[in-house]
Order: C-alpha cells, then sequence, then structure tokens
C-alpha cells in the first residue's frame, strides 16, 4: 500500500511487543540494546488509517500489546519514509505516540512488522491557531516551485522575469501577476539546511532586473541576504487581491 505522508511530515514510534511475559522471547528481531532495533531483513505492513480512529486501532488486532524497547536501527532501502530511523521516536507506547503528535506507529509481534499510518492530517486556521510547522513543511517538500540560491542578483533577476510579464508603459517595473518561489542559502539545498519562502504579488513595484549602483537597500536586497542554517520564514511582498463572494453586492 502506497504510504500517503511525506517522510518530513510523519513521526514514528519505533515499537516492539513485550507487554506480556514471554512476548520477548517470541519476538526474535525485537532485540532490547543500545544501537536499537534492525528491521533491514524484516518485511514491513503498511497500513493507512484514518487518523479519527486511532483510538480504535491500538485496541484491535493486539496492536494494544505493542511497547517500544529501543528505536529502529536500520530499515530497507524500499522503506525509507515508513519507518526511518531518523524518524524513531522510541520508547514509546500507541498512545504515548499519539499524545506526542505521531502521525505513524510501528508494531512489532511475532516477527511480522507493521507501520501504522495517518492517511490525512488537518488543521483549522484561525488567528489564535497558526499553520503547524511540520504542516508547513509538507508544502515547502513538494519541490512544485522554483527553488533560487541567494547569489547577488539572483533573486531580483527572477522575480522581474517571472513576475513581470509585460512592460506596461502605464506601470513600469510592477508585477503583472503573482508568483511564489523558495530562497536557499547558495551551496545549501533542502528546507532543514534553511530557507525563505516568497510570495510576490501583482502589483507590487520590482523596478528594473538589476540593482541600480549605489541605491538604497530594498526589500529584495533582504531576500538575498545570508540564511542562517535551519533558518525557517516567510515572506510576502505586496498586497493580495481580495475577492467578493459571488452574488454580493461589492462594498462602495
Amino acid at each position: 500500500m502506497k504510504f500517503s505522508l511525506t517522510m518530513t511530515t510523519v513521526l514514528f514510534c519505533a515499537t516492539a511487543s513485550f507487554a506480556l511475559p514471554g512476548a520477548t522471547e517470541q519476538n526474535d528481531i525485537a532485540v532490547n540494546s543500545a544501537e536499537g532495533i534492525d528491521l533491514s531483513d524484516v518485511d514491513i505492513v503498511d497500513v493507512e488509517y484514518d487518523a479519527n480512529d486511532f483510538e480504535e486501532l491500538v485496541t484491535r488486532g493486539g496492536t494494544i500489546r505493542c511497547s517500544n524497547i529501543a528505536k529502529i536501527k536500520r530499515v530497507k532501502k524500499e522503506y525509507d519514509g515508513k519507518c526511518n530511523p531518523s524518524n524513531s521516536k522510541g520508547f514509546l507506547s500507541a498512545h504515548n505516540c499519539k499524545n506526542k503528535d505521531g502521525k505513524s506507529y510501528l508494531c512489532v509481534q511475532k516477527n511480522r512488522a507493521t507501520c501504522y499510518s495517518a492517511i490525512m492530517t488537518s488543521h483549522t486556521l484561525s488567528d489564535t491557531s497558526p499553520l503547524p510547522r511540520h504542516m508547513f513543511w509538507s508544502f515547502i517538500n513538494t519541490h512544485e516551485f522554483d527553488e533560487i540560491p541567494n547569489y547577488p542578483g539572483a533573486v531580483r533577476q527572477y522575480i522581474f522575469n517571472h513576475a513581470v510579464t509585460a512592460r506596461q508603459k502605464t506601470e513600469p517595473g510592477k508585477a503583472t501577476q503573482s508568483i511564489f518561489f523558495c530562497v536557499y542559502q547558495r551551496e545549501r539545498y533542502g528546507p532543514q539546511n534553511g530557507y525563505r519562502f516568497c510570495v510576490v504579488h501583482k502589483g507590487y513595484f520590482v523596478g528594473s532586473a538589476e540593482k541600480i549602483d549605489g541605491g538604497a537597500e530594498d526589500d529584495i536586497d533582504k531576500l538575498e541576504k545570508d540564511i542562517p542554517q535551519g533558518h525557517e520564514e516567510m515572506v510576502v511582498l505586496g498586497e493580495p487581491k481580495i475577492f467578493s463572494d459571488p452574488g454580493t453586492e461589492p462594498e462602495k
């Protein structure tokens, strides 16, 4: 079954059954060691479930007897993203995995490993409940938009070439369409190493494709500044256009 969550958005809880006496003897892969559980030679069954049904999940089919004795040590290449050592929380029961925002739970019983993974996560936005960081990462990690290194002049050139699609005489240098992209520190790659996610709205004054010599620092110059390791930032240039609801009279 196809795993539906990206590795960066899933918290893995390595588990093995030792709640009953003798359970460890029946499970020769659940070896308690400082290094962790080696699953490299074990087939992992992937089971997707609705996150709202987690309580029912951990009480059926014996999964309630799964308990942690170590973190995942090694996993086959084809299981990368399902039950990955770097995401193994370790030493948690199924319920504790959920309480710590776990989205996947590895149950090891009788030489069989089952990876229970949530098929959907959702979050209702409000002024007091912003988007969680791990959910924003799932968007950043899609790589479905351009990723620009912050070489001097690179971001300005990119915005001018993509946002200013027509040289309108009435509004020269203004963005004629909205765009979004990600800025990475040059010579580094990937959101884990720091990024600026940028949105440029239609109507924002970009100016020219090159910086005027001796000109004052502007917002685009700030986008090209160094990005510290692990830094995460979202920048919006300009104002979004607010569309009225269909069938309603526009405000005068």
